[in-house]
């Protein structure tokens, strides 16, 4: 990658998860305790998104943004149940934002043109909700859900156009965009927000 190594591990049912991206261990389970390997599974490039564990058609499944786009795999197995590309054409380009799940729907977005995409575990397939480049493309951080609404920064660091966006979960309709606001790293807090943006103010608002 352009900036070595990002992407958080993490534990699922006793296993810990990398996304390691090598050729047939694109996504490796180890033995947390010994580091022994478990099960490696694709071949996807590594990115900069770190996994998360989500509740997805009445299974537990660790889901990865990896370079090349979504994959749902079950943690105790290493077998994927759904994937779906989603990358930037360009190049020279990251994805680095944690897949979000909510309510069995999967969220996940990048930036450079392709934006984001809301899908819907149908079986084996996966159902596009939504998707586009106006609604939240995030180029680094992860948007934060309360209630049905995402917040987070849309737009690209180095071409100094991020602004800090309110859109709906369910249609990704923007709601509210506060323009050139800044990469933003936010967390909810007892129904509000907390930002830390890049020149490092800390700012709280309702969401």
């Amino acid at each position: 990658g352009f900036f070595g190594i990002a992407c958080s591990p993490m534990v699922a049912k006793g296993k810990l998860l990398v996304n390691v991206g090598g050729k047939g261990a694109g996504i490796v389970a180890f033995d947390p305790a010994t580091g022994k390997e478990l099960w490696k599974a694709n071949n996807d490039a590594a990115s900069y998104s770190s996994p998360s564990l989500a509740e997805v058609g009445g299974k537990t499944l660790a889901l990865f943004l990896t370079r090349e786009g979504l994959v749902a795999i079950d943690p105790d197995s290493g077998k994927t149940t759904h994937s779906h590309p989603w990358r930037p054409r360009l190049n020279e380009s990251v994805n680095a934002a944690t897949p979000l799940a909510w309510k069995g729907d999967i969220f996940i977005s990048v930036s450079y043109g392709a934006g984001a995409i809301l899908l819907r575990p149908k079986g084996d397939a996966l159902e596009e909700l939504w998707s586009g480049d106006k609604s939240m493309s995030c180029q680094f951080n992860t948007p934060v859900r309360v209630g049905d609404y995402l917040y987070g920064s849309h737009g690209r660091v180095d071409a100094k156009n991020v602004d800090l966006r309110c859109v709906d979960w369910k249609t990704g309709a923007v709601k509210w965009s506060q323009p050139r606001f800044g990469s933003t790293t936010i967390i909810a807090v007892d129904g509000g927000l907390v930002g830390v943006t890049e020149s490092g103010d800390v700012v709280r608002f309702e969401a």
